[in-house]
């Protein structure tokens, strides 16, 4: 059971303790540091060979199976963790690359990475987070998010390839333009219809056209932002709450209170204590 404050599970596993790893409910990054498993997941059967990473979001369960002599480092997180993660990146769909959200197309095969010469910076990455979850040094929560950070940023530059392609110019560098607009001035007001006419699309067409590109709704996205600037104020001041929630763009302390526990599953209050 994840602890509901900081749902994050870190463990190191052998094929003697431990030869069988059933996931359900979180998310999963299991790499196998030695040996080979056998997993299964939804249609998806297969082998992992030491070296390779397995991610899988919560919808359906995982059964990782330790083969002779193998060595699987996992972290398991809860959909508020990854929630909370998400405000850190300014590319809202960023974590959807890995943990496609239930309903995508995709969402039900697992994504297994080889890091290929980035392999030696990802085993140490484990060991960090092995390492603070073991010890419990002063502020270990906040290092094990910003390790965990690190290391999803390093895999999704692992993903990258002579295959990736940008996406092509048109209607969605307007739609880039809008974004770029929403994180620079996240403080403004907004209106569907004055963005739409920024854009120089109908209103709906304009909604459903974010929505596709940034996999967030336009209202949800620009609140995701705010709350990640939050976050930070939160954390690296002494700021009265209230204050805070003006300076991010709210004018109502109970709407900012409802967005911020929407996204973060704690208070604002709640959250700068942790």
């Amino acid at each position: 059971m994840l602890d509901p404050l900081f749902p994050v599970s870190i463990e190191c596993l052998t094929s003697a303790g431990a030869p069988t790893v059933v996931s359900g409910g979180e998310h999963l990054i299991a790499f196998l540091a030695e040996g080979r498993l056998i997993y299964k997941y939804a249609a998806e059967r297969g082998v992992l060979e030491a070296g390779r990473l397995f991610m899988a979001g919560e919808e359906l369960a995982a059964t990782l199976t330790l083969q002779r002599a193998s060595v699987l480092r996992l972290v398991r997180f809860s959909r508020a963790f990854r929630e909370r993660l998400a405000v850190l990146f300014y590319e809202p769909d960023f974590l959807d690359a890995f943990f496609p959200p239930p309903g995508v197309s995709g969402a039900t095969r697992p994504v297994i990475l080889t890091p290929g010469d980035r392999l030696q910076a990802v085993r140490e990455l484990f060991d960090h987070l092995s390492r603070e979850n073991d010890e419990r040094p002063c502020h270990y929560r906040l290092m094990i998010e910003c390790r965990l950070t690190e290391l999803l940023v390093l895999l999704a530059r692992c993903r990258e390839g002579p295959d990736e392609r940008p996406e092509p110019a048109g209607r969605s560098s307007g739609l880039a333009a809008i974004v770029s607009h929403i994180e620079e001035h996240y403080t403004d007001e907004f209106s569907l219809e004055d963005l739409a006419a920024r854009a120089g699309l109908a209103p709906a067409y304009f909604s459903r056209r974010f929505h596709e590109k940034t996999g967030t709704p336009l209202f949800e996205f620009i609140n995701s932002i705010r709350v990640r600037k939050a976050c930070q104020l939160l954390k690296r001041t002494d700021l009265p709450i209230i204050e805070i929630a003006y300076a991010v763009g709210y004018n109502n302390l109970s709407h900012f209170n409802r967005y911020f526990r929407k996204l973060m599953r704690v208070s604002p209050r709640e959250y700068k204590n942790l």
